[in-house]
């Protein structure tokens, strides 16, 4: 009953430490930007982009395939990117706390229904 217990409330505990929305703008033209905005809790960091081999593992962009829908170029960070040497890595890592935000560059492509 002790062990059940324990177990319930180690599982209650479990944490999600960053939360993601995300929005499309687009300018009435065939391209736009897919904007990622994260929050991050007190005590984490999400990694930047591009960090190389040999590192923690970069963020990156995962998505289905959608039709008429192309993306441009590499997901790019803004905010307030923290750079620091990492002693668990032995080198440098960029990283960001708080706040985040990633843009992905997209081209619109009308598509075509199948009759």
């Amino acid at each position: 009953m002790i062990f059940a217990l324990v177990a319930l409330v180690s599982a209650a505990q479990m944490v999600d430490p960053v939360t993601f929305s995300s929005q499309l703008k687009t300018n009435g033209t065939a391209e736009g930007e897919i904007v990622f905005n994260g929050k991050i809790d007190d005590g984490w960091h999400v990694y930047s982009t591009n960090l190389g081999n040999g590192g923690p593992t970069s963020a990156s962009l995962s998505t289905s395939r959608l039709d008429g829908v192309e993306l441009v170029g590499g997901l790019t960070p803004k905010g307030n990117e923290i750079a620091k040497h990492d002693p668990l890595f032995n080198m440098n890592v960029r990283y960001f706390e708080n706040n985040v935000q990633f843009v992905q560059k997209s081209s619109f492509h009308e598509t075509r229904l199948q009759h």
